[in-house]
């Protein structure tokens, strides 16, 4: 704490305003958090393939017809979920056989910017995943360069 208040004084000499300085910090921490977090609005209501991982939602018998689209394998039920800009939550009604959360695929579909959330179940509980966009499936299958 003396060395706080030392290094505080002296830059205070030098007439650094260190409140200012934090509160700017505070600003740009959340600016980022923003950012990291919204849709990108251009690619509303267009038709694309999107490579990535399935993190299921829900079954019908064997096949998932609800699942997040993530950028990595495992994400949502293995680590902490992406960033709400980085997920797409997907609606598949005829339903997609997965065979593992390590497996890729294409997902083809008119992707809406629509924020919306949905449980993950792990084996241990369940937790709630944020997103920005939706997509109803035209399309599935494994990926392929």
């Amino acid at each position: 704490m003396a060395e706080q208040k030392e290094i505080t004084q002296k830059l205070g000499a030098e007439g650094v305003d260190i409140e200012y300085l934090f509160s700017k910090r505070a600003e740009i921490t959340e600016y980022r958090k923003r950012i990291a977090t919204e849709p990108n609005l251009k690619l509303a209501d267009k038709d694309y393939r999107i490579p990535g991982f399935i993190t299921p939602i829900e079954f019908d018998d064997e096949v998932v017809t609800k699942f997040f689209l993530v950028p990595t394998s495992g994400a949502c039920v293995h680590t902490p979920p992406p960033p709400a800009n980085q997920i797409v939550l997907v609606d598949y009604p005829q339903g997609y056989p997965l065979t593992s959360l390590y497996t890729p695929v294409w997902v083809d579909g008119r992707l809406l910017v629509e924020k919306q959330s949905a449980d993950v179940t792990y084996v241990d509980g369940a937790t709630d995943i944020e997103t920005v966009y939706a997509m109803t499936a035209k399309s599935i299958e494994l990926y392929q360069n």
